[in-house]
């Protein structure tokens, strides 16, 4: 039974067991620093994305509007066509500009989504993204609408809106075709 009842040599133990203790630790931290730094950079991704997606959708809806737009007041006049404003022959490129003015939308031509014209600004007095607003704070987005006309009832809109994320650039791209559906 002398072997229950050794003597160990202790000196020393603890500090291996510290410098174990305080590695893993070490490593822990680290982990979670490099899943919060993460977490940030996805969330700012993210929220250009959403941004971006808005103001996609923005654009097809202004387009909608002008075609809808045009059906009422073809029914009350008769003489106006389902896509007057939105043409596209065969293919155009444009922005979607609101203008405070008036307060209504306008679609401007573009050469390309370089055209200086197609930078969005942000509005922070209003909280807008906007194009041709050179009060506001320029953004690394950048917006177009191409409109291609299918045949004599449908046209193909395509909006993409792209940006810079770090050295990468990003883009998405929504599209929607349009139809004269609605005969008065």
């Amino acid at each position: 039974m002398d072997y229950f009842f050794f003597k160990a040599n202790n000196k020393g133990q603890s500090l291996v067991e510290t410098i174990i203790a305080m590695s893993v630790i070490t490593v822990g931290l680290l982990a979670c620093v490099s899943l919060i730094t993460f977490t940030i950079s996805i969330q700012g991704h993210s929220r250009q994305e959403v941004i971006a997606v808005s103001l996609a959708r923005e654009s097809l809806e202004v387009i909608r509007n002008t075609r809808d737009s045009n059906w009422l007041e073809n029914d009350e006049t008769g003489s106006t066509l389902w896509d007057q404003g939105i043409e596209g022959s065969p293919e155009d490129r444009v922005i979607t500009v609101f203008d405070p003015n008036t307060n209504e939308w306008v679609l401007e031509p573009v050469s390309d989504i370089n055209d200086s014209r197609c930078q969005i600004y942000f509005s922070e007095e209003d909280s807008l993204y906007l194009n041709n607003f050179p009060s506001g704070t320029p953004t690394s987005l950048r917006r177009l609408v191409t409109i291609k006309t299918i045949s004599d009832v449908q046209k193909q809109v395509s909006v993409k809106v792209q940006w810079q994320e770090k050295d990468n650039t990003r883009e998405i791209t929504l599209d929607n075709d349009l139809y004269n559906w609605w005969k008065p």
